[in-house]
């Protein structure tokens, strides 16, 4: 049996038994062991043996006592003499794991008199924990982690120096009082005369000038291994004299601010995952509570936005009311407006925000009020328009408040606020500054999203929009329109029904008008229908028949998509009541033409084809060639319908005409789709795939994923039947729908034999 080291008393028993292993293991040579022991990383970086000969015979003969050699080599020493010993790789890990533990029994674990308790609700974090301590134990040497205020970082910096003291001499644990509102924060003088007491000099010997005493300082921790957690440090400029000159000592610093600290590696520390702060709410209370209403826990953590300073304070009420349920702590947590009810006795949500609100600039203080009446990400634009000032004065306030934590950068371009945050602004800006902020924001994304829908849909009837925006977003083309879109929809499905709930009830139908055209390139029916549906009540609020029109319309198309045909039908006869009241001909030609699709899903094809010439006619009459091929295109689908194939070709092959005179790529896209249909209707599988290719190309072009859905379909049908491999296109249709949430993707599962 191999030494054991728990027979070790003091370093020199521990070296002694270190050589009786290698005697043990038949004494391998010096150069075996450094064979065996692998690669370790120096202080410096470099990637040396970790078993170098020199060294071995060094420790072995006790030239390092009474201080022990490293864990790291402790650790590689004995895996190798483990191994030559014939022990396997099962066996060697806990054998190494007991000579670990004692190493650590006799180092004493680390000094550590200032270092606070490690908190033993802390939870989460672990893949953080394992980065800072390899760059604490490694090349790196100092770390600073930055987070909002709350955010947890003073816990988990104490986690770290609790795991790590073992390797250290010593730990030394000072709070900077960077933003504590009881105290001002300590000057580098007085931080210096606490690190030197700390280190054993006496009071009496601390110098009075805060540079002599900065190089004591360096002078006292150049050799040995010192830990130093520099807490709530307020700049890079405090931090800088406070760091041991020594190469085997580290410092950790937590601040609120990111620092620029030469040298340093950073870890900016956020909320927690959902999952870890049910468990912190569950390892603070009463863990059979917290898992016994799982979906109330889910609601309480976003409620508080995962913030660890919002679920201890929380968490502590759990804890104190035994009798009552989870529920009951979510009612008194008002949906966006929790903050004022996230503070104790000793602690105090909104107190930790204004400690570093009070330190922002007032141009930062203003902008960051301003952005609490925004409701997700926004980018530079919306911020510039939000503060009234230009782009690059916009964003000096934001990295100053990226650097404070007061924002958050979920990519290099976006910003967005916590939550609480967010409410903590509002409660700061005052009813006045929150509504012309959000007068200002609204109206910003309404003639931007006017602006970019125009790219999609040049042929709109035009509007009168409201408000002004100050420097509105302006799309290149269609793909930028696109793109922009992509980025702000969630924004705009959340601003229809904050105007609404502002009572700019303009704003909220014509935002929704505007979304319009993206929502159907993108198959987002949901949210069409949910944003259309309040922007109606919003058009029924202020009377305003023409808009109410305008969105049952659009309402109706979005049903009919969703497979609601009532509905939709619904909608459109209403809308067709209102544009001949109106004496509206345009209007009453588009309610026709929905109409009759939706009259066409109901299977009342004759009635369909009334509605379709009716409003046929109209076009013909006004030379409206682009509305002259939407109804031609509805006309040939209701041929198909039919069975009349011919009448559809030539119905479809006209539209697609008229569409290219128009050059509205969209229109000629379902045209030539229609056409295909007609086409395979007939037998004529080759020329209805080229009409589908067609089609395809320019649904691809413009990113329209039903039309591409709905053609792959159909080209595979096509494909199949010219006995060639459909499996491809049926994939991506299927995709596709299932992406949407079309009824049409179960249709393709069965072609696929699903």
């Amino acid at each position: 049996m191999s030494p054991d080291p728990v027979r070790a008393n003091d370093p020199a028993a521990f070296i002694a038994l270190l050589a009786e292993l290698r005697d043990w293991a038949g004494r391998p040579s010096l150069r075996e062991l450094r064979q065996r022991g692998g690669t370790t990383t120096a202080p410096n970086g470099d990637v040396i043996d970790a078993l170098p000969p020199s060294t071995v015979s060094y420790v072995l003969r006790g030239e390092r006592l009474p201080s022990l050699p490293r864990r790291s080599f402790v650790e590689a020493y004995v895996a190798a003499c483990l191994a030559v010993g014939g022990l396997s790789g099962e066996e060697i890990p806990p054998v190494v794991a007991r000579w670990a533990a004692a190493w650590r029994e006799l180092r004493g674990g680390g000094r550590r008199p200032s270092l606070p308790r490690d908190l033993p609700d802390f939870t989460g974090r672990e893949a953080e924990l394992r980065t800072v301590e390899a760059h604490l134990t490694g090349s790196s040497r100092i770390v600073v982690v930055d987070g909002m205020a709350g955010v947890g970082k003073t816990s988990f910096a104490v986690r770290v120096a609790h795991r790590l003291a073992p390797d250290f001499d010593d730990v030394v644990f000072l709070d900077l009082h960077g933003h504590r509102p009881d105290r001002p924060p300590r000057e580098p003088l007085d931080a210096l005369g606490t690190l030197l007491r700390a280190s054993g000099l006496d009071a009496a010997k601390v110098p009075a000038d805060a540079d002599e005493a900065a190089v004591l300082w360096r002078s006292r921790t150049a050799s040995g291994r010192l830990l130093v957690v520099l807490d709530d440090c307020r700049d890079a400029a405090l931090a800088e004299p406070l760091l041991p000159s020594g190469p085997d000592s580290a410092v950790l610093v937590t601040s609120r601010r990111r620092l620029g600290l030469d040298g340093a590696r950073s870890l900016s520390l956020g909320v927690l995952s959902a999952a870890e702060a049910a468990e912190m709410l569950a390892r603070i209370a009463d863990r059979k509570r917290v898992t016994a209403e799982p979906e109330v826990v889910d609601t309480l953590v976003a409620r508080v936005g995962a913030l660890p300073l919002a679920l201890r304070v929380v968490g502590a009420r759990l804890q104190h009311r035994p009798d009552w349920p989870v529920a009951a702590f979510v009612e008194q947590l008002p949906e966006g407006n929790a903050l004022a009810r996230l503070a104790d006795a000793d602690r105090s949500v909104a107190a930790a925000f204004e400690a570093s609100y009070v330190r922002l600039p007032e141009s930062a203080r203003r902008t960051f009020r301003l952005l609490g009446a925004h409701p997700g990400e926004l980018g530079l634009d919306v911020a510039a328009a939000l503060s009234g000032r230009t782009p690059d004065a916009a964003w000096a306030d934001l990295e100053l408040l990226s650097d404070a934590n007061m924002v958050q950068r979920p990519h290099p371009e976006r910003y967005r606020v916590h939550d609480l945050l967010a409410a903590f602004a509002r409660a700061h800006g005052g009813e006045r500054e929150m509504r012309a902020a959000v007068g200002l924001l609204l109206s910003w994304y309404l003639h931007s999203a006017w602006r970019a829908s125009l790219r999609l849909s040049p042929r709109r009837r035009p509007l009168e929009l409201a408000g002004e925006a100050v420097s509105p977003f302006d799309p290149a083309d269609r793909a930028g329109a696109l793109a922009w879109f992509d980025l702000e929809h969630p924004n705009l499905v959340a601003a229809v029904g904050a105007a609404a709930r502002a009572g700019l009830h303009r704003h909220a139908w014509q935002i929704a008008i505007s979304l319009m055209p993206f929502l159907e390139t993108r198959g987002l029916r949901a949210d069409w229908i949910t944003t259309h549906l309040t922007g109606l009540d919003s058009a029924r609020a202020v009377g305003d028949r023409p808009a109410e029109a305008l969105l049952l319309t659009a309402l109706g198309i979005a049903r009919r998509g969703a497979g609601r045909f009532e509905e939709a039908v619904a909608d459109w006869e209403a809308a067709l009541v209102i544009r001949e009241e109106l004496g509206d001909e345009l209007g009453a030609g588009l309610a026709l033409n929905n109409l009759g699709a939706g009259y066409s899903s109901l299977g009342r094809t004759g009635d369909a084809m009334d509605v379709y010439e009716r409003s046929l006619a109209i076009w013909v009459a006004r030379d409206d060639a682009s509305h002259q091929g939407m109804a031609l295109t509805n006309i040939a689908d209701l041929h198909r319908l039919e069975g009349r194939y011919g009448e559809c070709v030539a119905a479809a092959g006209r539209a697609a005409e008229l569409a290219v005179e128009c050059a509205d790529v969209r229109a000629e896209a379902i045209a030539r789709h229609n056409l295909g249909r007609g086409l395979a209707g007939l037998g004529r599988h080759e020329d209805a795939l080229d009409a589908f290719d067609r089609a395809l190309a320019l649904l691809r072009e413009i990113g329209e994923r039903w039309g591409i859905a709905a053609t792959q379909r159909f080209r595979g049908v096509s494909r199949q039947a010219l006995g060639k491999p459909a499996e491809e296109e049926w994939e991506e249709a299927l995709r596709l729908f299932t992406e949407i949430g079309d009824a049409q993707a179960g249709e393709v599962r069965a072609l696929l034999g699903k």
